[in-house]
């Protein structure tokens, strides 16, 4: 956190540490989620993890208005919180039903390749809109208009899924086998 409120308050030295260190953050907010996690053994109804749901859409539709460095603190605490609670849901309540959904749950099997894989998509589609749309390399956009942006979303959104479900079935479960015989 130092490294973001140093960085943000004009100590360009620290600019090209932010996204490791951003990576990094995340990861260990992650380590102490699942210790805590571990640790607590009482189930939770379901309001409170929908109320911490509910309040994560908003605040990712709403981020764009904090500083970058900003959200890099906040964001991973808050989904850290809803993770936790979500996590430690009765399994009699509906909103545990809606997550155990076959859906759901085959979204979480993809979900290393989704996050290794997502960053590549929108990296290609930028470079695509910077050659087709004249979008400027500094506008961090895909958005052109709404008919666009809306098929763009959703073949990025499928491409992606697409992608982790090949890297699922024909790469990482390759090493996920190697690593149990070992």
């Amino acid at each position: 956190m130092v490294i973001f409120l140093l960085e943000h308050s004009g100590l360009e030295l620290l600019r090209n540490f932010i996204y490791p260190t951003r990576c990094i953050y995340s990861f260990f907010i992650g380590v102490l989620t699942y210790h805590f996690f571990s640790q607590y053994n009482k189930s939770v109804n379901c309001i409170l993890p929908l109320i911490l749901l509910i309040l994560s859409l908003i605040f990712i539709s709403q981020s764009h208005n904090l500083a970058i460095n900003y959200r890099y603190i906040v964001a991973p605490l808050f989904f850290a919180i809803t993770i936790f609670f979500t996590a430690n849901l009765k399994q009699n309540n509906f909103y545990y039903k809606i997550l155990s959904n076959k859906f759901f749950v085959y979204l979480g099997s993809i979900s290393y390749g989704i996050y290794m894989i997502h960053f590549a998509v929108v990296c290609f589609f930028r470079q695509i809109s910077r050659f087709f749309y004249n979008v400027s390399e500094n506008d961090n956009i895909l958005i052109f208009d709404t008919q666009i942006s809306l098929l763009l979303t959703i073949f990025v959104l499928a491409l992606v899924i697409f992608l982790s479900h090949i890297s699922l079935h024909y790469f990482e479960s390759k090493f996920k086998i190697k690593g149990k015989r070992v």
